[in-house]
């Protein structure tokens, strides 16, 4: 109970300071870390903290449109009228409303996204696959409903889901996409390695764990070979003779 406290404690810690205006990068991962470190000790996944702190994250700029061109105008007036080198102040004031022009939560999806997708999430796939394919194990009515899950379901679920918000008028493909390309899209979707693995993990154990490990890498396989052929079929040929991207 103490663990949790502290861990609640954390994130309160984080709304105040968000509250009074910090904007340092190194105070919030102080706060996630400890906030991780309570949430492990406490017994409750970690993961879930991890949740909480990404809703936290502000989706909005520190600084709005016309507050951050109000500060360029003034740093660059600062910057023509000075004889020689520009200030370091007048450069690092330019500098920092650049900065704050973005969100929290952008800026740190570009930062972290070469870490994520090329070491984090590979690591973590190959960490909690742990399982020998075997042809036995593939051929389980678990194994089986799980690959064809991942491959037929996302890839249908995903694309009536756009058909019917495109046909219903409550969104539209951007301009040069197909229905072609959602469709590729959504097999690509069937790729699930990590969260497929991990919720496997925590809802199944023994041979079962096995067979729905083999499943996920199987379907994850066939939709990834799948959906990358046929999306470069569909990047080559965006649209057939006579055919405009809103009708294929």
């Amino acid at each position: 109970a103490s663990w949790f406290a502290f861990a609640a404690l954390g994130f309160v810690a984080v709304l105040v300071a968000q509250r009074i205006g910090v904007r340092s990068v190194g105070v919030y991962t102080f706060i996630a870390v400890g906030i991780w470190v309570a949430t492990l000790k406490s017994g409750i996944h970690p993961t879930v903290a991890g949740v909480f702190l990404g809703l936290l994250t502000p989706a909005r700029p520190w600084l709005g449109t016309r507050h951050v061109l109000d500060r360029l105008r003034d740093a660059w007036r600062r910057l023509r009228h000075t004889e020689g080198n520009p200030k370091p102040e007048a450069v690092e004031d330019l500098l920092r409303s650049a900065r704050e022009s973005v969100s929290p939560l952008e800026s740190l999806e570009r930062t972290l996204h070469p870490w994520t997708a090329f070491a984090i999430m590979p690591l973590f796939a190959l960490a909690n696959a742990g399982v020998a394919l075997r042809p036995e194990g593939l051929a389980t009515p678990l194994a089986i409903a799980i690959a064809v899950a991942l491959v037929a379901g996302k890839t249908l679920g995903i694309t009536a889901a756009t058909f019917i918000g495109v046909r219903a008028g409550f969104a539209h493909l951007p301009q040069g996409v197909s229905f072609r390309a959602v469709i590729a899209g959504a097999l690509l979707s069937g790729i699930g390695f990590t969260m497929s693995l991990f919720i496997a993990s925590l809802a199944l154990e023994g041979p079962i764990l096995e067979s729905a490990k083999s499943g996920i890498l199987l379907g994850s396989l066939v939709a990834g070979v799948g959906g990358y052929l046929m999306l470069r079929r569909v990047l080559a040929h965006p649209t057939e003779p006579g055919e405009s991207p809103s009708q294929t």
